[in-house]
């Protein structure tokens, strides 16, 4: 069994507020994926809107109620999954090789790095029409409507959001999957981004943690976007933007 060739990524239609490493992210992408043999869909927040509402009109009454953007992005990349199949990948997730033919299950997830988190979102797998996706859906949901207001007022807000609708709310419900997933190893596929790695290796995470229009609406412009984004990054992940571009 494999995937549709659907290369699926979700960004701001304005590129001027991309991080650079979405750029270069985007283009191994398309180098080591190329068209037209896989077809690159760039989700914009008018485009998952759309799509949500149009066929998933039950679940846009729940989807609109979501109080912040970094929530409903997170969410909206299992209905794009749903609805086309294919890979969904981080704009920040940078491909070293394509890996497509190691895909053959209903539905693969990238593992996670820490002890409290199996699996992350940035890198995501599935058929079309997965009936556990929709499960998963509704179980996040349920989550949040139950438990949003506790959750929201003693935690950090990466935290928060990795616990509402990110990688922890996945990895409490992965029993919607049965026998049908495979956990991509997190070595191969998520592996410290900061250090040099072997021939093996398929990817990696580049971690810019950029949410959307949580983070966009505290700019006033581009370039106070990029210098304190820049800044942010060299600070907390230790090395400078550009240090993932393969040899």
């Amino acid at each position: 069994m494999q995937y549709p060739k659907y290369i699926h990524q979700t960004g701001p239609a304005n590129r001027d507020f991309w991080h650079p490493v979405w750029f270069e992210g985007q283009k191994a992408w398309f180098e080591l994926y190329p068209h037209p043999e896989y077809e690159h869909l760039t989700w914009n927040d008018e485009e998952i809107d759309r799509l949500i509402e149009n066929k998933f009109p039950y679940h846009w009454e729940r989807y609109i109620q979501l109080p912040h953007h970094a929530l409903r992005i997170d969410i909206s990349r299992l209905f794009i999954l749903y609805e086309y199949g294919g890979i969904y990948a981080d704009l920040d997730y940078i491909p070293l090789k394509n890996f497509y033919d190691e895909l053959r299950t209903d539905f693969s997830i990238v593992g996670g790095i820490t002890y409290n988190e199996p699996v992350q979102n940035s890198l995501m797998c599935a058929t079309p029409r997965n009936e556990a996706i929709l499960k998963l859906i509704d179980r996040i949901f349920d989550d949040f409507f139950k438990y949003e207001i506790i959750h929201r007022t003693d935690r950090r807000w990466n935290d928060y959001v990795k616990l509402i609708s990110g990688p922890l709310a996945i990895s409490r419900h992965l029993n919607v999957f049965g026998n049908n997933i495979k956990i991509l190893d997190n070595k191969r596929y998520n592996p410290d981004h900061t250090i040099e790695h072997g021939p093996d290796i398929c990817g990696k995470h580049m971690l810019t943690g950029v949410w959307g229009e949580d983070i966009l609406s505290l700019y006033s412009d581009r370039k106070e976007y990029l210098t304190e984004q820049l800044q942010w990054y060299k600070e907390n992940r230790g090395h400078d933007y550009t240090s993932h571009i393969p040899n």
